[in-house]
């Protein structure tokens, strides 16, 4: 039964670790554990103290897990001008979004 039900958790998101990268806390770096690997986000304190501060909230107070990505951007499958890099995910039916 465990093994099934971590099977089926696997393709959401799970924030598991958060890091301050230096001691001013200008940079808090986060870690999202996903089944495709992890990826790091850099929440800059200092620029955006307001939204880093609130994804912030959010991550520590579990309301992230359990969410999916339905959509990634990087500059190699990006054809637009400007090119852009971006995740976009939710908390919905991942399938919504197929």
């Amino acid at each position: 039964m465990i093994g099934k039900t971590l099977n089926t958790c696997l393709p959401l998101v799970l924030l598991s670790f958060i890091s301050v990268v230096n001691a001013d806390q200008e940079i808090v770096r986060i870690t999202m554990t996903t089944s495709q690997g992890d990826i790091e986000v850099d929440l800059y304190m200092n620029k955006a103290p307001l939204t880093a501060g609130n994804f912030l909230k959010l991550v520590e107070g579990e309301h992230l897990d359990g969410g999916s990505f339905y959509r990634v951007v990087t500059y190699e499958n990006d054809n637009g001008n400007p090119r852009i890099e971006v995740i976009q995910g939710g908390l919905g039916d991942e399938g919504e979004h197929s």
